[in-house]
């Protein structure tokens, strides 16, 4: 993706084994009324524990409380060049990676928060923002918003891919994709639905981002288009699932390796074009 003025992609998880608002009948005083209150006021403030930024051995990672869960994460780099996604590639934190510096700014475990993300090496500033909605069933609603804004210095044409990588854990757990999109990908909102004997029925909408997208008149421009959202999905054994910066990798390495065989090497395409992962949306544990 171009220039990051105002990156933005918005992640949306609907549970949905109870569907309409939860009421809670309390308005009759009898034996016991009180103490029925009282469990379900603790009931409550536990559902608004449910969701969370969770995976914290990521830069940014959503997960819900139970073992067997469905989970989200963050994965990023800079594509102006063939050693950016080998340098730059962003994921788990680590030390001494380029980061100035990252942590949350504001954040209330009930209700979410916002976090910045000073990413020098990459030349841009991520924000991550994450709200969670009461309501329903296993901790009600969640939505995650993603912006990205060059650094100062940064190039006038920066180019930043992002990656969200989606996982259902367990293996009675699927999610598969349920939306509409072209051979190349999808130029609107891209739904997934699941179900898992954690949260029953769920629905996940990732929407059409804002921003600016680069353009090409390289033959590969034909074939693939970095202003759509691409969805590629896999069945993933649980040992292998965790490991999601190499699953990833091993999707760019498959697009690195077509372009390697079907074009001439002497005047390659763009880094961005060669590393996007090809669009093949379906059902699986994982999507990204």
């Amino acid at each position: 993706m171009a220039r990051l003025t105002q990156l933005a992609v918005v992640i949306t998880l609907s549970l949905l084994n109870i569907l309409g608002a939860q009421l809670v009948l309390a308005a009759e005083d009898g034996p016991g009324s009180a103490s029925i209150l009282t469990a379900e006021v603790g009931r409550l403030n536990n559902e608004s524990l449910f969701w969370g930024p969770y995976k914290s051995n990521l830069y940014f990672g959503v997960r819900s409380r139970s073992p067997k869960s469905l989970w989200t994460g963050l994965m990023w780099s800079r594509v102006d060049n063939y050693q950016d996604v080998q340098q730059g590639f962003r994921y788990t934190c680590e030390q001494h990676e380029g980061l100035h510096g990252y942590g949350w700014d504001e954040y209330d475990a009930r209700t979410g928060g916002v976090q910045s993300i000073h990413d020098e090496g990459n030349q841009i500033d991520i924000t991550t923002s994450f709200v969670k909605v009461p309501g329903g069933a296993n901790g009600g609603s969640w939505a995650a918003r993603i912006k990205g804004v060059p650094r100062e210095g940064a190039p006038a044409d920066l180019k930043t891919m992002i990656h969200y990588y989606i996982a259902q854990e367990g293996t009675e757990g699927e999610i598969a994709f349920a939306g509409e999109g072209s051979p190349a990908g999808s130029d609107g909102d891209v739904t997934f639905a699941g179900t898992s004997p954690e949260l029953g029925k769920y629905k996940l909408v990732v929407t059409k981002g804002e921003g600016k997208h680069p353009s090409s008149s390289h033959d590969l421009a034909d074939k693939r288009h970095p202003d759509l959202t691409t969805v590629r999905s896999l069945t993933v054994p649980d040992e292998i699932q965790w490991q999601g910066k190499g699953v990833v990798f091993n999707l760019i390495q498959e697009s690195v390796k077509y372009v390697q065989e079907n074009y001439e090497m002497n005047e390659p395409p763009p880094a961005y074009l060669t590393y996007q992962i090809e669009n093949k949306p379906g059902e699986g544990n994982n999507h990204d």
